[in-house]
Order: structure tokens, then sequence, then C-alpha cells
């Protein structure tokens, strides 16, 4: 069970005590199970039709090995918990950090498995420090759908999470949400996260009738993630990714992923973040899969500096990579600086015969150092997408189809409007063109 547990309480104010050599069974079999087992558990139970609510939790120390040192489950008409200030790391019964086989969990975990679709749960973790978990320093859930009100996840300083590396529940901030749920997470310190499959903040839609919505990730400092710096997993819409700083990936820096089945992801934001490679065996910014027309995107003003200009030679070595162009309903690439890629920008697909006038825009980046500055392939010749108001410097080659080998499909001009105007030495003897169109000869 756990050190404290309050069920359907109201204006409970945990505060400044010592928790020192608590450990869970893992094996429980009595409710409410391994998700309570906690120093601090405050939940309702659903079946009982009773409520609960106004949680503090602030100043207390936490030296065990529990599922989670902090639970906050809004399952019955909770209304908020404020979880500040608190430390989070399992010490031996000496005293010494315990860095490795520890059978703690998350740090905090809250909302789990919530159901406050009319209960509108309000959710505060804020400075708190976190050591050496197993699974997430902050784990935030909800159930099928719901809507928990708003959570903000603010300045928390995390370390060493995902110890064990296979668990996809992982994370330095987890939040696995519902329809609606406002969230902010901002201006926390992730560091060292150990596990390869997740990330150092995920953000995923669980439920086949749930989407992410009204997210901010803004202002978070990712250092040394094995896994993925931020990613955000299926259904996901509203998302604003800005001014975070990303060091040291091991996979991808910003990776958006969709199955095939999954319905639309739109409305995503990533600007003004400073990324900088650990390595050139993956790609920086990644939109993964998805049905036709899946992504709305914008991707502008960030700074993403790779590993290596010239190895390896395949796609892994991309700043942003799209894995198809069905994925590409709408985006804007604007404004970036991106250095030392063997390819800048490249997509796994071949883009659609015809013009491509509204949908792809592609304007004011600056490149340096990379064999290719962008590499697309067309499926014909008749393909037309322009790209303008770029600067090359240290650039092999400025356009290429090397992935693919397709169908050249790139032009650099001036956008007016609808309207093409083509900057080149050579006019245009391939393309889909309309009245108005102009070719201005760079070689008179």
């Amino acid at each position: 069970g756990s050190a404290t547990h309050f069920q359907d309480c109201y204006n409970i104010r945990v505060q400044d005590n010592v928790f020192f050599q608590n450990n869970w069974p893992q094996n429980v079999t009595y409710e409410p199970s391994f998700r309570a087992c906690a120093d601090i558990a405050f939940n309702s139970i659903l079946a009982s039709g009773e409520a609960g609510g106004r949680l503090i939790a602030t100043g207390n120390f936490h030296f065990g090995q529990m599922s989670a040192a902090i639970f906050f489950n809004g399952a019955a008409g909770d209304q908020g918990a404020i979880i500040v200030n608190n430390y989070i790391q399992p010490l031996d019964a000496n005293g010494a950090p315990i860095l490795t086989g520890m059978n703690n969990r998350h740090g905090i975990a809250v909302n789990y498995g919530s159901d406050a679709a009319t209960r509108d749960t309000l959710v505060s973790v804020q400075n708190n420090i976190i050591r050496y978990v197993r699974w997430a320093g902050v784990y935030c859930q909800t159930a099928d759908g719901q809507n928990t009100g708003a959570v903000v996840i603010d300045s928390n300083v995390i370390d060493h999470t995902g110890i064990s590396d296979t668990e996809t529940l992982g994370g330095g901030i987890r939040v696995a949400t519902g329809t609606g749920a406002p969230i902010i997470i901002s201006n926390n310190s992730i560091t060292e996260h150990q596990s390869a499959v997740t990330g150092g903040i995920t953000i995923q839609a669980t439920y086949a009738s749930a989407s992410s919505g009204r997210v901010m990730i803004q202002g978070n400092a990712v250092t040394r993630s094995v896994g993925m710096g931020i990613e955000l997993v299926q259904i996901n819409t509203n998302i604003d990714i800005f001014d975070n700083q990303i060091i040291d990936s091991g996979q991808n820096d910003i990776r958006f992923y969709q199955s095939a089945t999954q319905a639309e992801s739109y409305r995503i934001r990533v600007m003004r973040n400073r990324i900088v490679r650990a390595n050139a065996t993956t790609y920086s910014v990644y939109v993964y899969g998805g049905v036709v027309n899946a992504y709305t995107v914008v991707i502008q003003d960030n700074w993403i500096v790779g590993n290596s200009k010239t190895t390896p030679t395949t796609a892994v070595n991309s700043a942003i990579y799209f894995s198809s162009t069905n994925s590409m309903g709408w985006f804007q690439i604007k404004g970036n600086h991106i250095e030392k890629f063997y390819r800048a920008i490249t997509a796994n697909g071949y883009f659609p015969a015809g013009r491509h006038a509204n949908n792809i825009v592609i304007d004011g980046n600056d490149f340096l150092d990379c064999t290719y500055g962008i590499d697309f392939s067309a499926i014909a010749n008749t393909a037309t997408i322009l790209v303008t108001n770029s600067t090359w410097n240290g650039v092999t080659n400025n356009f290429g189809t090397a992935l693919l080998s397709g169908y050249p499909c790139l032009y650099e001009g001036v956008r007016n409007g609808a309207l093409f105007n083509v900057n080149s030495a050579a006019a245009p003897t391939t393309g889909t063109w309309i009245d108005g169109d102009a070719w201005t000869c760079t070689a008179p």
C-alpha cells in the first residue's frame, strides 16, 4: 500500500515530510493496486459515486522506491492538485543514490485513468527535482476521449529517466492525453533520458477516439536523451513546439509519428527551436507516416546543426525528413538555418504530377555545409514546387533527386500569389505552368 493514502477527501495538504526506504512490492492484487502504491496517494473510487479534490503536496523528500512518489487520480470529481517543490530520488539504506535496479516506475503520476469529462481536473506540477526513475519523471494519463482540464508541467529538473529501456510508458515527461485537454509543458530541464524507445518529452494520443489538443511545449531543455528529444505519437492537433533546446539526442530530435490507419494530424507548429545532433545516424525532425493529407505543419525559424556533411549518404542523415509524400497535406518550411547534413530537407516519396502552388511553401531557409539542400523526387516531369529566398553556402547541390532517382520538381524563384517567377540560366522545359508565370534568365 501507500505511505499516506487519501481517498474521496477534500482540502489535503501534505508538506515537509521525509519518505525514506518505502518500497512497493510490485505484485499487489488489491484495489487500488499498483497505481496508488505511493508515498503520497490521492484517489477517488468511481464506483462509490463519491468525490474528492484539492490536494497540495509541497516541500517533501521522497527517497524510496514506490510505484510513484506522488500519485493523484482524478477519477471521481477531484478538482485539482498542486505538486510543487518536492525532491524525488531513490536512496539505499545508507542514504546513497540508487543508480540501477530501482523498483520505482514514475516520479509523479497524475490523472491516472481519469474520466474527468465534466469535472475538469486541474493539475499544476512545478519546481520539482526528479532523478533516477525506471519509466517517466512526470506521467499524466487520461481516459478515452476525456477532458482533464488544464495541466501545467513547468520548471522541473528531471534527470535519468527511462532506465527500464524497453518500457513504452517511459519519458522525461509523458502525457497520454484525451480530447481537448489544454496542456502546457514549459521551462523544464530533462537530461540523460535513458530509453531508446521513448522521448525526453512525449505527447501520446493513446486511445482510438482521442486526440491531443491545445498543447504547448515551450522553453524546455532536453539534453542527451538516448531516445527522442520531443515526440508526438498518433493523432495530434493544435500543437506548438516553441523555443526548446534539444542537444545530443540519440534518436530523432523532434518526431511526429502517426500510423497509416490514424485520422488526420493538423495545426502543428515547430518554431524557434535550437537543435544540435549527437550523430548522423537518424533524422533530426522526422515526419512519419499518416494518411493522405495527414499533416498541416509549419517548421519555421529553427536552428538545426548536424554532425556530418558527407557520411552517411543514406536518408537518415537529414535535418527535416518526410517518410511519405502522402503526409504532406499542407506545410511550410521557412526561415530555418540548417547546417552540416548530407540532406537538409528530403522526402521518401514521389510528389504527384501537376502543379503545387499553395500547399507547399519553402521560403527563406539558410543552408550551410550540406551535400544536398533539398532532395525531392516527382512521379513525372510535370510536378512544380517553388523554392524562394534561400541562401546556399558550402552546399554541393542545391536541389537533387538522389534518394529516389525520380523526376526533378524543384525550381528557384519568386512567388507572386498563385504565380511563379522562376530564376534560372535556361528556361524550364518541364513542369506545369499557368498564364502569368514568368521566367527570369540569370545568365543573359
